[in-house]
């Protein structure tokens, strides 16, 4: 009998506990209770949301739940292959912000004033400014790469080079090596075909292009065939993009 009383006692202890734990977790989960004074300060910021937004004491994690509550949809409009577009904000209630885009884009050519580029490069070429002066005035004019980088010296004589407003570049001494015929350095194709260098350098790195090593005088460089390079840019689909290799 002292037995059965003494587990019933310790049971019913047990089960009290269990309901006082269950009571504090229910109040840790029951929403905070706001004070008139806190109601009305919650009111203020909801009537400028943009000044919530740029408040020191608003955290990241605080803009993006911000976000997620007042945007609808994000739509982004491009110009075509270029470098230029439109991001449409739709916020709740039918209201439209639209913001400039500017992208990277993989070619000169690409560029929406593209053709404004190159007049302008001929018009300072005309001048007799030489690519060093032509780079700095386009970079204080606010010209921007594919990249959208600042232009560099070596970028603007590459592109002089492609208009014909200045011989590419020779090689140098050390660079002479024996080469088969139809073997051409990276540098060389990319010139010649109008691409970009490291574009050749990526497809002999993934194994897209056969290549060897020829040993120069201070270093050593990639030859490859110019007629290997022509026909993958046939084989480029949309975009650019080369078709899955195929399994040997």
């Amino acid at each position: 009998m002292v037995r059965t009383l003494e587990r019933r006692w310790e049971e019913a202890l047990a089960a009290e506990a269990r309901l006082r734990e269950e009571h504090t977790r229910f109040l840790s989960r029951e929403p905070i209770r706001l004070s008139p004074a806190d109601r009305e300060a919650i009111r203020r910021l909801s009537e400028d949301v943009p000044a919530l937004w740029r408040a020191d004491t608003t955290t990241c994690a605080e803009r993006k739940e911000i976000a997620r509550l007042l945007l609808e949809r994000v739509e982004v409009t491009l110009q075509g292959e270029s470098e230029k577009g439109d991001v449409t904000c739709v916020w709740v209630g039918g209201q439209r912000t639209r913001h400039p885009l500017v992208r990277s884009v993989r070619r000169t050519t690409q560029l929406a004033g593209h053709a404004e580029l190159v007049g302008r490069i001929r018009a300072l070429h005309g001048e007799g400014r030489r690519p060093p002066a032509i780079t700095r005035a386009l970079v204080a004019e606010g010209w921007r790469s594919a990249h959208g980088m600042p232009y560099r010296q070596s970028g603007v004589r590459s592109l002089m080079a492609r208009m014909g407003l200045v011989p590419a570049r020779l090689a140098r001494p050390s660079a002479v090596v024996v080469r088969d015929e139809g073997e051409f350095t990276p540098t060389e194709i990319a010139a010649r075909l109008n691409m970009p260098e490291v574009t050749v350098y990526t497809w002999i790195y993934k194994g897209r292009l056969a290549a060897r090593r020829a040993e120069a005088a201070d270093r050593s460089l990639w030859l490859l065939r110019l007629d290997d390079v022509e026909r993958l840019l046939c084989q480029r689909g949309p975009g650019g993009r080369l078709p899955p290799r195929q399994a040997p």
